[in-house]
């Protein structure tokens, strides 16, 4: 088994603030990859993008799913724990980009939980962290085909527009 951490180096600001990376054509293939796996995703979200907030809400409980939202604390993200679904897939995560380019949620992690009444602690069986827009990337426990297909997708950046660290995990 393997892990990846991976960060975007190239990115835009159409306006201060706002960073686009360059390159995005890898989330959706992430997405596609991982999404067949895994039961439940997470969307993160801060307080003023409310919009963003708002619409990922109407979306998932238009779909009669929406597990959970969790609101801890003004200085983290709100957060909606769902069910995931090919529907989910579809119309949420697979249209990811705002009107700069940017990806909608401050984050976005898939997983696979035993207990999707959402009661116990998610984060453990996350296997897909995608955080910071879009613009760094964590994967967790893939098995050498997954770890092939990573690799391939993100062939297309050259070595300065990404770092890419890959560990192989201790065997149990």
């Amino acid at each position: 088994m393997y892990e990846a951490h991976i960060e975007i180096l190239v990115y835009h600001e159409p306006i201060s603030g706002v960073m686009v990376p360059i390159y995005t054509a890898h989330y959706q293939q992430l997405i596609h990859l991982f999404a067949p796996i895994c039961n439940f995703f997470e969307l993160s979200c801060w307080r003023e993008e409310v919009e963003v907030l708002q619409d990922a809400e109407q979306k998932i409980s238009s779909k009669g799913i929406l597990q959970k939202i969790i609101d801890v604390h003004p200085l983290t993200p709100v957060r909606l724990v769902s069910e995931l679904s090919l529907t989910i897939v579809d119309e949420l995560l697979i249209k990811p980009f705002d009107e700069y380019g940017r990806v909608k949620w401050f984050g976005l992690s898939l997983g696979k939980a035993f207990d999707l009444t959402f009661q116990e602690n998610t984060e453990k069986s996350i296997i897909l962290e995608l955080s910071h827009w879009g613009r760094e990337i964590h994967i967790y426990k893939m098995n050498d085909e997954e770890l092939k297909d990573v690799q391939s997708i993100f062939s297309y950046l050259h070595e300065e527009n990404i770092s890419l660290h890959i560990s192989k995990l201790p065997d149990f």
